[in-house]
């Protein structure tokens, strides 16, 4: 880490409770508006995980499904992470060993924007175009 990061990370530090904060409303609002989405899952915490909100991942039945979300919010530019994409076992450096269940999940899971300050409406905006896409 560079001095300059090291600097912005202390500047930062003193905010971590509003931007925890922040993130964990983005993040039941995107489940409260999600949840009941039959083509959509979410990966489970295990018991006393103290999550830190980084991402929002939701996993699809399908890639294909993944796709068709990604198009959709790419022409409202937003613009979705496939941050788990490809599985690890597939890279050029990693012996090569099949993982059907990490090269499953990989081509289905999706990262969407989460972010301090995120509002509500921009949680119900890319929820809307993600429903819409899966019907």
């Amino acid at each position: 880490m560079s001095e300059v990061n090291a600097a912005m990370g202390l500047c930062n530090l003193t905010k971590m409770d509003i931007i925890l904060k922040s993130r964990k409303d983005a993040t039941n609002w995107y489940f409260e508006k999600l949840k009941k989405e039959e083509h959509i899952s979410f990966p489970k915490l295990r018991k006393g995980t103290d999550y830190n909100y980084a991402y929002f991942p939701i996993i699809f039945k399908s890639e294909s499904q993944l796709l068709k979300v990604v198009e959709s919010l790419k022409k409202k530019e937003i613009i979705p992470r496939r941050y788990f994409y490809p599985s690890l076992n597939t890279l050029g450096f990693a012996k090569k060993q099949a993982m059907p269940v990490s090269e499953s999940i990989a081509s289905r899971v999706l990262c969407l924007p989460l972010f301090y300050g995120i509002t509500r409406n921009e949680v119900d905006l890319i929820a809307g175009i993600i429903k819409k896409a899966l019907k």
